[in-house]
């Protein structure tokens, strides 16, 4: 099974770390995170005057 990936979307790259080990005993072969952008728990940038909508 190592050739499954675990998607790790929302996940905080401290808790990938701190569960990696338990993630490769479960047979994962990797773990994809998505950019920073994506995870950000305040959501998308609010369109404003410096920030276009």
């Amino acid at each position: 099974m190592r050739d499954v990936i675990l998607h790790a979307f929302n996940w905080r790259y401290a808790e990938v770390a701190d569960q990696a080990r338990a993630i490769a005993e479960c047979g994962y072969g990797a773990v994809l995170l998505p950019p920073p952008l994506y995870s950000d728990p305040d959501g998308p940038a609010k369109a404003g005057p410096d920030i276009p909508a």
